[in-house]
Order: structure tokens, then sequence, then C-alpha cells
């Protein structure tokens, strides 16, 4: 099931100590109590419930596709915001929240849903698509309509400091 907790296998990035916390952590947000985390449960971490992504982080911490997190999803995921996570792990989660339909690629569809969770109303359908249209065609450096980890990896290395100020700090 994934729920137990064990010393011996500790995800890296942690040790005893801390996957100890984490799992105190996580029976406190088990509310009721079935060795899951729910989407309203998920929810009840601050950090996530400010997120205007909170539901494309838990689907990518969702590891099974069964809708609730377990705790060996929850310390895998938690070890990405660990200072030990390696930037090119802490990437692939920033990808996996864009690639919404899983197929290893940022679609313009993909990448259109997630600016509109993230801008909201704030800019129109047309301006944020426009957006998404040139930044797709900039970044794609192969010209097949989308963009593979290692373009998007490309992209947000390039942004060097940009990208802090942007809020993407690895």
């Amino acid at each position: 099931m994934g729920n137990e907790f064990s010393a011996d296998n500790l995800p890296p990035g942690f040790d005893a100590d801390q996957i100890r916390r984490l799992y105190h952590r996580f029976l406190k947000l088990d509310s009721d109590g079935n060795g899951y985390l729910s989407a309203e449960e998920f929810m009840a971490l601050p950090q996530v419930r400010a997120n205007p992504l909170a539901a494309r982080i838990m689907e990518v911490f969702d590891r099974d596709n069964n809708g609730m997190i377990d705790f060996r999803e929850f310390t895998q995921g938690m070890t990405l915001f660990s200072s030990k996570a390696n930037t090119d792990q802490k990437l692939r989660c920033i990808f996996n929240v864009y690639d919404q339909d899983r197929d290893g690629f940022i679609s313009n569809a993909d990448c259109f849903r997630v600016l509109k969770m993230m801008v909201g109303e704030n800019l129109t359908d047309v301006q944020l698509q426009q957006a998404v249209d040139k930044s797709i065609i900039y970044h794609d450096k192969d010209a097949d309509g989308r963009l593979s980890f290692n373009e998007f990896k490309n992209t947000i290395g390039a942004l060097g400091t940009q990208g802090e100020k942007l809020g993407v700090k690895l």
C-alpha cells in the first residue's frame, strides 16, 4: 500500500528523523485515518492551499492516479521541496505540472490550461493564447509544436536570475 513508515527505506533527501516528522504530518493531515490524503486533506497544507496550481500539484504527487496520496507518494513529492533535491528533480516536477496529459511533452493546450489557472481573468483568452503560441514557437527547438523536457529545462535555465524574479527558484 505504501503507507507504512520504514526508516530502512528512506527516500533521497531526508534522514530518518525528517521522515518521522513527515509521517506525523501525514497522519495529522489524514483526518479520516484511512491512510490516504484526499484532495481536501491535501489542500489543508497552507503551502498548497495558497497555490493556484494546487490541484495540478496533487495530480503530480498522485503517481498511481487513484485520486489520493499515500505516504510513499507524499514523501516522494515532499522530497522535491527538500534543499537536497537537485535541479533536474525540481524541474521535472514543474514540467509535470505543465504536462497535463502526461504524454511527456508540454503542448500548446497544456501550457494554455496551466497559465489560465495562474493568471485567471487577468488576461483574455486571446491574449493568453498569443503568449502561449509565441512561447512555444520560441522555445520549441525541434519545431514539433511542443516542448520536451530538455527544451523546457533549457528555457528555465536560460531565465537565470530572471526566473527567480518570476518565482522560479531552483
